[in-house]
């Protein structure tokens, strides 16, 4: 049987510095972290806002495409 171990910190996705687990940005870079993984590493936050912003310019260029009169 494994043996349960409970970690006291996690490690930055982004410089590999030591964290403690309630920790939600990074002191050495100051970039946000996530929960830990099995692994001890923090997870890196989804930014939302850069994908609804692409989402925006995907449908700016469908409507251009569809709608402008194209003349050749």
């Amino acid at each position: 049987m494994a043996k349960m171990t409970t970690r006291k910190t996690k490690t930055c996705p982004y410089c590999s510095v030591p964290l403690a687990l309630n920790a939600e940005e990074c002191f050495s870079c100051k970039r946000k972290v996530g929960k830990v993984d099995k692994h001890g590493i923090a997870g890196k936050p989804v930014n939302y806002k850069a994908y609804i912003i692409c989402l925006i310019i995907w449908v700016a260029l469908y409507l251009y495409i569809r709608y402008v009169p194209w003349k050749f």
